[in-house]
């Protein structure tokens, strides 16, 4: 998979949204999400959400994410996405199970991570390079853990929002 070593940076109002499946293919996905990773929306409906996993991301993160989603919890972390000519991008993602067995993946760049520094990317990488295999998660990620659920509890108001939106359409 090819990568480079360039970050590309987007505004922080920027709201990169995306659906998937329960087997993580991609079902929509805003325009604003295919101008950051540089795919076409025909490009990517129907493709694999990990199409835009960055290698440096492991895969128990994800493992985590859908243990979450099976639980039907929602998910927040740190990630670095893999554009499609091999840039990154950082985004806070918050995933959310929704309704119709289908997972709506809201990720939200904040004003926070738009800022972040070369120090805090290198934070992020070294935790993600640090997690634990898939099923065994450390007792000091408890406070992580509490800390994820405080912010999804702060995102509800636009994940209700949201649902309310997509179920007019």
């Amino acid at each position: 998979m090819h990568t480079t070593n360039i970050e590309q940076n987007y505004p922080a109002d920027v709201r990169l949204i995306s659906t998937m499946n329960l087997d993580g293919v991609i079902t929509y996905a805003n325009p604003e999400f295919c101008e950051v990773a540089g795919y076409s929306i025909d490009e990517l409906v129907g493709m694999n959400h990990s199409v835009v996993r960055h290698p440096d991301m492991p895969a128990a993160a994800f493992g985590d994410l859908w243990k979450h989603a099976k639980n039907d919890q929602p998910w927040m972390w740190l990630v670095k996405n893999r554009c499609k000519n091999g840039d990154y991008y950082w985004v806070q993602a918050y995933v959310t199970p929704l309704f119709n067995g289908a997972m709506l993946n809201i990720t939200d760049r904040s004003t926070q991570v738009a800022a972040a520094s070369e120090q805090q990317s290198a934070v992020a990488e070294e935790v993600n390079s640090n997690i634990e295999p898939i099923g065994s998660v450390a007792s000091e990620n408890n406070d992580i853990s509490q800390k994820i659920q405080h912010s999804s509890k702060e995102l509800s108001v636009l994940v209700t929002d949201l649902r309310s939106m997509l179920q007019a359409i």
